[in-house]
């Protein structure tokens, strides 16, 4: 009796043992239980803020420049496309002459983010936000001749900008746009072409600075025939500037 009762227990031990097994091996492979379905989702919609002025010759969005009281310029304009920023153009006093002379622009001062002045070059900066790199057209039109208050023209004089530098942020990978420089204002009302960014390219922003650290004060002249009639006081004149949405 003993023994029956031992094989009896000997066998069921066995078969549980078996089946233990069997029970790891299929755990072991993972099976489907339930699938289920979530979504994911973004949309855009343009940005039609304007875009802080930069230092042009080391651009950085995170460190816009200030404002310069003693040479404010006009606010940049609104929208995906803009004109953020343009430098006046000053030659300075001179001293009246009965040659031909040529004038060169002062560089430009600017204030920096942390408050402190530096020369940088005469410059333009535009950014596209479109995000559709279909590119653009920057041009520019002096819309008379230099004159007086009392509206005595400085007859003969010529206006050139030279020495076209393109410049973006270095985060920027967009493919840069082409100068088209020198620009000789030939004629009044006319646009000249400064800057295009064919399809593909253009994207962000982008300045034109006129002339590096070695000639930036040699890159926007005046050329004044000895010939004119000059008075003693100043003159102006005014350019505009255009951003087209195309670059055709």
């Amino acid at each position: 009796m003993k023994t029956a009762r031992l094989t009896a227990v000997g066998v069921l031990s066995a078969a549980a043992l078996f089946s233990f097994v069997g029970t790891a091996d299929a755990a072991g492979t993972p099976q489907t239980a339930a699938t289920y379905s979530s979504k994911g989702d973004v949309s855009f919609t343009l940005d039609n803020s304007s875009v802080p002025p930069l230092d042009p010759t080391n651009p950085d969005k995170d460190k816009p420049i200030q404002d310069n009281p003693k040479d404010p310029v006009d606010p940049g304009t609104t929208g995906p496309l803009t004109i953020d920023r343009v430098s006046n153009i000053h030659f300075g006093e001179q001293k009246i002459s009965a040659e031909d002379e040529t004038y060169y622009a002062k560089p430009t001062e600017i204030i920096l983010n942390d408050g402190t002045s530096t020369s940088a070059p005469n410059y333009v900066q535009l950014t596209d936000k479109r995000g559709t790199a279909v590119g653009w057209k920057l041009q520019v039109t002096q819309e008379d001749q230099f004159k007086t208050q009392d509206q005595k023209a400085l007859e003969g004089a010529q206006v050139t900008f030279a020495n076209g530098l393109t410049k973006t942020e270095a985060t920027n990978k967009a493919s840069a746009p082409t100068t088209q420089t020198p620009v000789v204002f030939d004629k009044f009302g006319q646009a000249k072409t400064i800057m295009t960014a064919t399809k593909g390219s253009g994207m962000g922003t982008w300045f034109e600075n006129f002339g590096d650290d070695s000639n930036m004060d040699k890159s926007i002249s005046l050329f004044v025939p000895g010939v004119s009639a000059k008075d003693q006081t100043g003159y102006s004149a005014t350019f505009t500037w255009t951003l087209l949405d195309s670059p055709a």
